[in-house]
C-alpha cells in the first residue's frame, strides 16, 4: 500500500466505518491497531499480545518506545522481545485509545491486554483478521482505492516498503 492508500483507509476507518457497523468501540480499536501496524511495522500477533496493565506493560510513552515480547525468533528459537520507536502519530492514537476507548470494554481494569474484545478478553488473531476483512470489503464498496487481496499482514509490508522509499 502507498502512504496515500494507508491515509485513505485510516480516514475511512475513523470517519465512515463506525457509522456503517454501528460499533464505535470496535471501529476505534481497529483504527488503533491499523495505525500501530502501519507506523511501527509490528506483526498482528505482536499487536494482539501487547499489554496495557501491570509489570508487563509494553507501551512507554516517556521513552517513545513500544515493546513486544512476542517477536519472531530466529530459526524457531521462540519468541523474542523487540523494542521499536513509537512515533508521534501512533503514540497520540494509543494514548487516546487508552484514555477514551479501552475503559469502555469489559474487564479493562483487570485484563492486561491492550486490545480487548467486547466480552473483556484478549483479542484473538481470528477476530482481528475477520474484522480487518470486513473493513476492507466495506472500504472497497465505498470507493477506497486499495490493492487487491489486501491482508492485515500487508500493512506490515507497507511499513517496510514505505520506510525504504
Amino acid at each position: 500500500m502507498t502512504p496515500e492508500q494507508i491515509l485513505e483507509l485510516l480516514v475511512f476507518l475513523r470517519e465512515v466505518y463506525p457509522g456503517l457497523i454501528n460499533r464505535n468501540l470496535t471501529a476505534a480499536r481497529l483504527y488503533a491497531i491499523v495505525m500501530l501496524i502501519t507506523e511501527t511495522g509490528m506483526r498482528s500477533v505482536e499487536v494482539i499480545n501487547l499489554d496495557a496493565l501491570g509489570d508487563d506493560r509494553d507501551i512507554f510513552y516517556h521513552k517513545k518506545v513500544i515493546q513486544t515480547r512476542f517477536g519472531k525468533g530466529h530459526n524457531s528459537s521462540g519468541s523474542q522481545t523487540r523494542v521499536m520507536p513509537l512515533g508521534n502519530r501512533p503514540a497520540i492514537t494509543l494514548m487516546e485509545y487508552e484514555r477514551v476507548v479501552r475503559p469502555q470494554f469489559h474487564n479493562h481494569l483487570i485484563e492486561p491486554s491492550l486490545f480487548l474484545t467486547l466480552k473483556g478478553t484478549r483479542l484473538s488473531y481470528g477476530t482481528l483478521r475477520d474484522s480487518f476483512t470486513r473493513l476492507i470489503e466495506a472500504a472497497r464498496k465505498h470507493g477506497v482505492n486499495l490493492p487487491p487481496k489486501l491482508t492485515i499482514h500487508d500493512l506490515r509490508a507497507s511499513f517496510a516498503t514505505n520506510r525504504v522509499s
